[in-house]
């Protein structure tokens, strides 16, 4: 599956971004931390067929909300009356939020500042938060901090995980996540709309990686060489 991530500003504008990426994918998330204003949530994920994830983020975890703590988990509880597919909870947060309703809870843990090399006891914890999906972010600069995140994937698990790699190596943890079974991966609708720096669009891996003829009969070849940015700093 594919989750493309919208990032509106604009309440205007957010629902056709929703629309767009609806069109192209299987899980669209909604990232309402960079709205200007207050949205009607429930106005804004309505009328779709594809299931819509809402996330609230705070800059600790990557996301860019201004508010108080308070005024996100608030803003939070109203998505979830709206009845999104799924709703994104970090793992603080989530202890603070009963499950209502329907909405299903992708509890998160994000580290920013390095790589995690131990997840089983967070994962426990997780677990207890009621999470029906679990998902796992750090930094993954080299192909040698990506695996651990693969690997915490790829291991049968009674909760299902899903896995953000974040910097050079994150394209390619997101394309073998889908040869061993990651729920989803994720993608922008388009350049400029980001969810974090660096994160491939819908066409990147489309046209350059084709990422829908991807399975577990897949096989990757490793290229060693040096890629532009490598090249600039020996220069």
């Amino acid at each position: 599956m594919i989750c493309i991530s919208v990032t509106p500003e604009s309440r205007n504008f957010a629902k056709v971004d929703i629309l767009n990426a609806a069109a192209q994918s299987d899980l669209v998330e909604l990232c309402l931390d960079r709205l200007i204003k207050t949205p009607d949530i429930g106005d804004l994920i309505s009328g779709f067929e594809t299931p819509i994830l809402v996330s609230c983020r705070r800059p600790e975890e990557g996301g860019q909300f201004k508010g108080t703590d308070s005024e996100r988990i608030q803003l939070l509880k109203q998505a979830i009356i709206a009845e999104p597919a799924y709703i994104e909870l970090d793992l603080e947060t989530a202890k603070q939020v009963p499950r209502f309703g329907k909405t299903k809870r992708v509890i998160s843990y994000t580290s920013l500042k390095k790589p995690l090399s131990q997840v089983d006891d967070i994962f426990d914890e997780m677990a207890e938060a009621k999470a029906d999906v679990i998902k796992f972010t750090w930094p993954t600069p080299t192909l040698q901090t990506a695996w651990p995140l693969l690997a915490t994937i790829s291991q049968k698990r009674e909760i299902p995980v899903v896995g953000l790699g974040l910097g050079a190596a994150g394209i390619t943890f997101s394309l073998l996540g889908i040869k061993y079974g990651s729920p989803w991966i994720y993608a922008a609708l388009e350049k400029g709309m980001e969810a974090f720096e660096g994160q491939p669009t819908l066409a990147e891996l489309d046209e350059v990686y084709h990422y829908r003829s991807i399975s577990a009969k897949t096989r990757f070849i490793g290229v060693a060489g040096l890629g532009v940015a490598e090249r600039r700093t020996i220069e």
